[in-house]
């Protein structure tokens, strides 16, 4: 298999206390934050494709 990757689009992460890690990714890294999923996991958007 011969690809090259363009980019990333977003990244999943689980953790254990939610609303530090979506402090720290969405305020601190000012990534969009696309959903969440439960208490354990959120979806961050980081590129355009």
């Amino acid at each position: 298999m011969n690809f090259t990757p363009s980019g990333i689009n977003h990244i999943t992460i689980r953790v254990n206390r939610i609303d530090a890690s979506k402090e720290f990714y969405g305020d601190i890294l000012d990534l969009e934050l696309v959903k969440t999923m439960g208490q354990s996991m959120a979806v961050y958007k980081i590129g355009e494709k």
